[in-house]
C-alpha cells in the first residue's frame, strides 16, 4: 500500500512539475525573478525531499483488521462493475462531442491554440484590453488546464480534449480507492469509490472541460496523503500531500482551499503541540501553500499587469457589519442553503460528534470541512456586497466544492465500519445492544 500511495502521488507531483517547467519556459521574466526562482526551488526541494524520506524512513504500517468473506467480494466486484458503468458514460458522451461550455471554448481552449500560435499568457492580457467589465478574462484561472490542452490537441488525435475529463473521473476514482483501502478495506474503499465519482454534481465535472475536476483530484489526493502522515508520521507522505494541495492554486486559483487545509492542520496539531515534527510540519504546509498562492499573484500583478477581479477595500468590512444587522448574511445563508441543498446535509451529518473523536485524522478531516463551508460562506457573502452577480454562482459553488464529497462520505463509511463491528477495537464475540453500537460509532472514532 505504501508504494501504492508514492506512486500516485509522483504521477501527478511530475505531471504539474513539467507543467510548471513549461510554463517557466513561456514567461522567462517570471522564471527569473526572485519569486520564480523561489517557487522551482521550494517544489524541487519538497518533491526531492519525499523521494529521500520514502526511501530511507521507516516504514509504520496502519492495521485496520477487516472480516473477508465470499459476501464483500461480491459486492467488491458489484460496486467495480457499476463505477465501470458511470466510468464508460462519461467516456461516450465525451467521445460523442466536442467542448460545448463558454469558458471552455473561450478561454481553457482559445488559450491553448493561443499558445500554439506563439503567444505567452502575459501576452494575452492585450486580448482584452478592451473589454471594460472583463479585462481580467485571460488570466482569471491558472495555465494548468489550458497548457493540457495543448499537448492535448497537439499530441493526443485518437480523442476529442473532452475526453481527458472522463480519464480524470477515472484516476479519482482509482486514486480514491487505493488511497484509503488501508483504513476502510476493499470493500468500503470501494463504496467510497463509487459514491465519490457516481455523485451528480463530481460526474458533471467530468463532461464538462472546465478546471474543477482537475483541482478537486489534486486537492483529494493531498488531503489523503496529509491523512496518511498524521496517522503513520511519514514524512514523504507530509511533502507529497504539501505539493498537491498547494499546486492545486496552478489550477483554480479563486478558492484558497488551501487555507481551509492549513487552519485544520494547525488545529489538528494543537493537540500534539509538544510534538516539533508537527510543529514544523505545520511550517512546512503553510509556506509552500503560501508561497504558491503568492507566485500567481505576483505573475498576473507584476509580470502580466492583470486587473484584478476582485477590489475589496475597507468600506467592504463597514458593509459586511452592517449587513449582520440589515438581512444581508441572512440573504446569503439562504441562498447557499439551497444552492448546495442536501449535499450540505451530507457534509454537517459527516460531522457528528467530530469533536470527540479520538484519531486525529478524522478530526482533521472535520475541520478541513468545517473550514471550508465557512471559507465559502464568508466568501460568498464579500462578494455579495460588491457585485450583483452574486447570485448566479450556485453552479460555480456546486462545482469548486465537489472535493467535501470524498471527504465527507470517507467519515460516514468509517462510522458505518464502526456500527458494523468492523474497526481495530471490534465489538468481540459478545452481544452488545443496538444502543452501545451507535455509541462507540459516534464516540470511541
Amino acid at each position: 500500500m505504501r508504494i501504492t500511495k508514492f506512486t500516485i502521488a509522483i504521477i501527478f507531483i511530475s505531471l504539474m512539475f513539467l507543467v510548471k517547467l513549461y510554463f517557466f519556459k513561456l514567461e522567462p521574466a517570471y522564471a527569473t525573478s526572485v519569486v520564480g526562482t523561489i517557487d522551482i526551488i521550494s517544489y524541487s526541494l519538497l518533491f526531492m525531499g519525499g523521494i529521500i524520506f520514502f526511501m530511507f524512513e521507516k516504514k509504520r504500517r496502519i492495521v485496520v483488521p477487516n472480516k473477508k468473506g465470499k459476501r464483500d467480494a461480491k459486492i467488491t466486484i458489484f460496486l467495480f462493475a457499476i463505477s465501470l458503468v458511470v466510468i464508460i458514460i462519461s467516456s461516450y458522451v465525451n467521445l460523442s462531442k466536442g467542448a460545448i461550455e463558454w469558458d471552455a471554448i473561450a478561454l481553457y481552449d482559445a488559450r491553448a491554440k493561443f499558445l500554439s500560435q506563439g503567444m505567452n499568457f502575459s501576452e494575452m492580457v492585450s486580448l482584452s484590453k478592451f473589454d471594460d467589465k472583463n479585462q481580467y478574462y485571460y488570466l482569471l484561472y491558472p495555465p494548468y488546464t489550458s497548457i493540457v490542452h495543448r499537448f492535448w490537441h497537439e499530441h493526443v488525435s485518437i480523442a476529442p480534449i473532452s475526453f481527458y475529463y472522463s480519464l480524470n473521473l477515472i484516476l479519482l476514482g482509482l486514486g480514491i480507492f487505493l488511497l484509503t483501502k488501508e483504513r476502510l478495506g476493499v470493500l468500503f474503499a470501494a463504496l467510497l469509490m463509487f459514491l465519490s465519482i457516481a455523485n451528480t454534481n463530481i460526474f458533471y465535472t467530468s463532461i464538462i472541460e472546465y478546471t474543477n475536476l482537475p483541482f478537486t483530484l489534486y486537492i483529494i489526493f493531498g488531503f489523503f496523503l496529509i491523512l496518511h502522515f498524521i496517522e503513520s508520521k511519514e514524512k514523504w507522505s507530509l511533502f507529497f500531500g504539501t505539493v498537491l494541495i498547494g499546486t492545486s492554486q496552478f489550477i483554480r486559483f479563486l478558492e484558497p482551499i488551501w487555507i481551509a487545509v492549513v487552519i485544520a492542520f494547525f488545529l489538528t496539531a494543537l493537540v500534539k503541540r509538544k510534538n516539533k515534527t508537527i510543529s514544523l510540519s505545520i511550517v512546512v504546509l503553510f509556506v509552500f501553500c503560501a508561497l504558491q498562492y503568492y507566485s500567481w499573484q505576483f505573475f498576473v500583478g507584476s509580470i502580466a499587469d492583470n486587473p484584478q477581479i476582485f477590489d475589496f477595500s475597507h468600506i467592504t468590512i463597514i458593509e459586511g457589519i452592517l449587513g449582520i444587522f440589515t438581512g444581508g448574511l441572512f440573504k446569503v445563508t439562504l441562498y447557499l442553503i439551497r444552492s448546495w441543498g442536501l449535499t450540505l446535509l451530507v457534509y454537517l451529518v459527516s460531522l457528528i460528534n467530530i469533536g470527540r473523536r479520538k484519531k486525529l485524522a478524522d478530526i482533521f478531516a472535520g475541520w478541513v470541512i468545517i473550514f471550508s463551508i465557512l471559507f465559502y460562506w464568508g466568501s460568498l457573502y464579500l462578494i455579495s456586497l460588491e457585485y450583483d452577480w452574486w447570485v448566479e454562482m450556485g453552479e460555480s459553488l456546486m462545482r469548486s466544492s465537489t472535493y467535501l464529497l470524498p471527504i465527507s462520505a470517507y467519515l460516514l463509511l468509517k462510522n458505518v465500519k464502526i456500527i458494523l463491528g468492523e474497526t481495530r477495537t471490534g465489538l468481540g464475540k459478545r452481544k452488545i445492544g443496538f444502543s452501545e453500537i451507535i455509541k462507540r460509532a459516534f464516540v470511541r472514532s
